[in-house]
């Protein structure tokens, strides 16, 4: 027989400076231009720096830039100065580094669309790094900066556009960072993140399955713990653990799928926005949902726009004057929320006097189904790729996404498409278009996502709008 002690792993694990999270997925690559699912972009996202980075509020501020000035329509960033490499790569970083890291992801043809409208990028001296823009569809510069510049530096806060040493890299096949951490040890079990030269230490155990995350935290071995689904809501020691609830760039709806028959119910706008005012959605998000959503009937998170009024307003006896044979299909995935969603709606849908039925299947084959249009609620989520509105609006509602691109519902209309090219006009024309879409109800609006955290109370953690916005402002490092 032979015993196994973790004694002196789990005392190391509780150390004051090392703080304990989880993950569903172990770091396959380091390389930012190729990792791209959700734990390389925490990771990485942790030890990199950027030109621009998302903060703990969600917006878009400088982090290797200290200014932008134009001239001769290209964009000159003025690279910060004295920031060194690390781990390995103690050099100073100049435009040098950010004009391959960039170019990089031309070179090796992936992940171009986060440099999207970006003709190249160029160092201009040691610290200037001039971008010229892509004019190929006939824009002035002025009209690229007011409309375009926006949304690519939202983009430029990615992973994978870290900045890192070409230097190093090509010397040494290293992906050295100017941020303060760096990866200590990556392995099947667990990632360690170091700090400089400190002794403070984050440790992502990976842990693919709920129930394994929740046993790892009822152990106190998690000093953050994300609890998910039935889990949400469990019962937990509130003299060690505080709870706090973070607003998510994910919204969660129900597509009106629009067959091409328009004598479907599904084409009648009244249909839908009686649905919509039937649909009480606060008592979804906040008893059905356990606080997981916070209610909207607007299709934008509030982080990135100025909340819209409620259009909406619960109404139980709100009519429906047409009548039909027509069943109405609501597709969901097999996860919890949504098919507790569902039963919602179809009960709805039944007390205003029509068939409805509630169709489970593996995600795949939603979206297959999806794709050959097959006529029907769908109950999906967007999550931002980088944190603009432009992300939610023109990708879920303009025309030329119908279908596989985003806009499921299929939904098509002329007055929203224009607000949608107009977006980067004002703020005002980001609520113009929503309250369009509002009108139209291309969806069963349901609300955006709150992630759940409980926190070890002895270890201070200032927890961000966006998983992978994490920074050493985070843990209050000296």
């Amino acid at each position: 027989m032979v015993y196994l002690s973790c004694e002196k792993q789990e005392t190391n694990l509780k150390s004051k400076n090392i703080y304990n999270f989880a993950l569903r997925d172990r770091l396959e690559t380091e390389d930012p231009t190729f990792s791209v699912d959700m734990t390389s972009g925490i990771i990485l996202s942790l030890i990199h720096r950027n030109l621009y980075k998302s903060n703990s509020s969600g917006l878009i501020i400088y982090d290797l830039v200290e200014k932008e000035t134009i001239e001769n329509s290209n964009l000159l960033l003025s690279i910060k100065k004295n920031i060194s490499f690390q781990y390995g790569c103690e050099e100073k970083l100049t435009a040098e580094d950010a004009e391959f890291s960039l170019n990089r992801l031309i070179d090796t043809k992936r992940q171009t669309w986060v440099i999207k409208d970006i003709q190249s990028f160029n160092k201009s001296n040691d610290y200037i790094l001039k971008i010229t823009p892509d004019l190929t569809d006939g824009i002035s510069f002025q009209k690229w900066y007011k409309e375009k510049w926006p949304d690519v530096k939202a983009r430029l806060t990615l992973s994978q556009a870290a900045v890192y040493s070409k230097k190093c890299f090509i010397n040494k096949n290293k992906f050295a960072s100017a941020s303060g951490f760096f990866i200590k040890e990556n392995n099947p079990q667990y990632i360690n993140i170091a700090y400089k030269s400190t002794d403070f230490q984050i440790i992502y155990s990976i842990l693919p399955d709920e129930a394994g995350r929740w046993f790892y935290f009822k152990r106190e071995l998690l000093d953050v713990y994300q609890p998910e689904g039935i889990f949400r809501d469990f019962l937990y020691d509130t003299s060690k653990y505080e709870k706090s609830d973070i607003p998510q760039l994910v919204v969660f709806y129900g597509a009106f799928t629009m067959p091409k028959n328009k004598d479907s119910i599904l084409n009648d706008v009244e249909f839908r926005r009686a649905l919509n005012f039937r649909l009480n959605r606060k008592a979804l998000t906040q008893k059905t949902l356990l606080g997981a959503y916070k209610d909207a009937d607007y299709p934008v998170p509030d982080l990135l726009a100025k909340p819209l009024a409620e259009m909406y307003v619960y109404n139980s006896s709100y009519k429906y004057q047409n009548k039909t044979d027509e069943v109405i299909y609501i597709y969901s995935p097999s996860d919890r929320e949504r098919q507790m969603t569902g039963q919602v709606l179809r009960s709805v849908i039944e007390k205003m006097g029509i068939r409805a039925e509630l169709k489970i299947y593996d995600f795949p084959t939603i979206l297959r189904f999806n794709n050959e249009r097959k006529p029907g609620i769908y109950l999906l989520k967007w999550v931002a790729d980088y944190p603009h509105a432009s992300n939610f609006l023109t990708p879920l509602f303009h025309s030329k996404n119908a279908g596989s691109m985003g806009n499921r519902s299929y939904f098509k209309d002329v007055k929203t498409d224009d607000l949608l090219d107009k977006l980067w006009e004002g703020e005002e024309n980001i609520k113009r278009a929503q309250i369009e879409i509002q009108k139209q109800a291309p969806w069963v609006f349901i609300g955006f996502a709150n992630q759940r955290f409980l926190m070890n109370k002895k270890k201070k953690v200032k927890i961000p709008v966006t998983y992978t916005a994490w920074d050493k402002e985070s843990f209050f490092l000296e």
